[in-house]
């Protein structure tokens, strides 16, 4: 049976999520015209030329106090990443830098977007947003609806 586009572009959304370079999650994302040209792709990880995010928590042993103390511990799974680029920005700032309009386009994305990138996709004219899983915060659902962007979940 032949997959319909929306589940193509999705499946190039999880293709492109292998590429990512943060340790903790791999996170893809496609920007696409409503005929399903795709535009532009991204994915988590960190800033160009930088070194790759490591989430290896060892709380113990890099506070040396022989007690867990996750909440200040910046490699801590449960504390998210502060180094990575987010995929739905990549994708964004990489349509940006080589010239590519992403008025009125679709952005597939594995995770659905944070605060930040729902942003990002709003003030970059993209009208769709289709997504797959859910994030630990749903406030960038809700700033897509508010701004009038369609949200899908796959």
């Amino acid at each position: 049976m032949r997959p319909s586009l929306s589940d193509t572009l999705m499946t190039i959304a999880f293709t492109v999520s292998e590429r990512s370079t943060c340790s903790r999650r791999n996170n893809g994302a496609v920007i696409a015209n409503a005929r399903g040209v795709v535009l532009s792709t991204g994915y988590n990880g960190s800033l160009s030329g930088m070194e790759h995010c490591d989430h290896e928590c060892d709380c113990m042993a890099v506070l040396g106090t022989g007690k867990i103390h996750e909440s200040r511990c910046p490699a801590h799974p449960e504390n998210g990443c502060t180094i990575a680029v987010h995929a739905e920005a990549n994708a964004v700032y990489f349509a940006a830098r080589n010239g590519v309009s992403t008025e009125g386009a679709i952005i597939y994305c594995t995770t659905e977007p944070c605060v930040k990138c729902a942003e990002a996709i709003v003030q970059s004219g993209i009208a769709e947003c289709f997504y797959d899983l859910e994030y630990r915060s749903h406030a960038g659902i809700e700033l897509l609806q508010a701004a009038g962007v369609i949200v899908t979940k796959k």
